[in-house]
C-alpha cells in the first residue's frame, strides 16, 4: 500500500486564483496536504475539508518566493518520505488505480518536462483568455507583463532544443520519494522565475541517474 502524499502550497492574496481550488478535496482530506501561509488562508482551506499545515512566516528567507516550493517539498519529504508535489490547475481527470502507482514506482525521482514556443512570452500571453482576472486590473496586468520579460530572458537560455520548441523542467508537478531532494534543491539556490535555472541543472543530475522525465506539450 503507498503511503504517498500529494502536496499542494499556498500563499499571498490573490483572489482569483481561488477559482483553481476544487470546493472539497479531490484527492482525500487525509493523503492531500495544503502546506499554507497566513492564518486568513488557513482558514479558507479548512472551511472546505482541506488537512492543512500553517506555515511560518520565517520558514523561508531566500531571495525568490518560489523558493518556499522547495521549503514545501523538503518539509514533507522529511515528514511522509514520499510526496507529488502539484500546483492547483493540476486536476485529477481519472481515478488513481494501479497503473498510476506502478509508474510511479518505477523511479524514485519524476518531473515532467514542458515544451515551450519558441518565443515563450508571446504565447502565453496570447494564450490567456480575454476575459481573465489577472487582465483586469493595471496591478496584476503588470506583475504578469515583469513575469514574461522573465521568462523570455530565461526561457531562451536554460532549456534544450527539440525542433522549434524549447524543453525545460516543469516544477509543477513533482514525484520523489528521495527525502533529500528538496534539501539538495534549496543548497543549490539558484533561484529565479519558475526556477528554470535551477531545474535546468536539477535535470542534468536526473538524467545522468537515469531519472524518468515525461515530455508534456502545452
Amino acid at each position: 500500500m503507498s503511503k504517498l502524499k500529494f502536496i499542494r502550497t499556498w500563499w499571498g492574496d490573490q483572489q482569483d486564483k481561488w477559482l483553481e481550488v476544487p470546493k472539497i478535496p479531490l484527492i482525500s482530506s487525509k493523503n492531500e496536504i495544503v502546506y499554507v501561509w497566513g492564518k486568513e488562508n488557513l482558514n479558507k482551506f479548512k472551511e472546505r475539508g482541506y488537512n492543512c499545515v500553517l506555515m511560518e512566516e520565517d520558514e523561508f528567507n531566500g531571495k525568490s518566493i518560489y523558493g518556499k516550493k522547495l521549503t514545501v517539498l523538503n518539509k514533507a519529504l522529511k515528514e511522509w518520505g514520499e510526496v507529488l508535489m502539484l500546483d492547483w490547475d493540476c486536476c485529477l481527470s481519472l481515478p488513481l488505480d494501479d497503473n498510476f502507482y506502478t509508474m510511479l514506482s518505477k523511479k524514485p525521482i519524476q518531473v515532467p518536462l514542458y515544451a515551450h514556443h519558441k518565443e515563450p512570452d508571446i504565447a502565453l500571453l496570447e494564450a490567456i483568455p480575454d476575459n481573465h482576472p489577472i487582465l483586469q486590473s493595471e496591478k496584476t496586468y503588470i506583475d504578469l507583463i515583469t513575469n514574461l520579460e522573465s521568462i523570455a530572458l530565461e526561457i531562451p537560455k536554460y532549456h534544450w532544443k527539440w525542433n522549434d520548441n524549447l524543453i525545460v523542467p516543469n516544477f509543477g508537478c513533482v514525484y520523489s520519494r528521495d527525502i533529500n531532494l528538496g534539501e539538495d534543491l534549496i543548497k543549490i539556490q539558484i533561484l529565479n522565475f519558475h526556477l528554470l535555472i535551477l531545474m535546468f541543472c536539477i535535470v542534468h543530475r536526473l538524467l545522468k541517474l537515469g531519472i524518468h522525465l515525461v515530455l508534456h506539450f502545452g
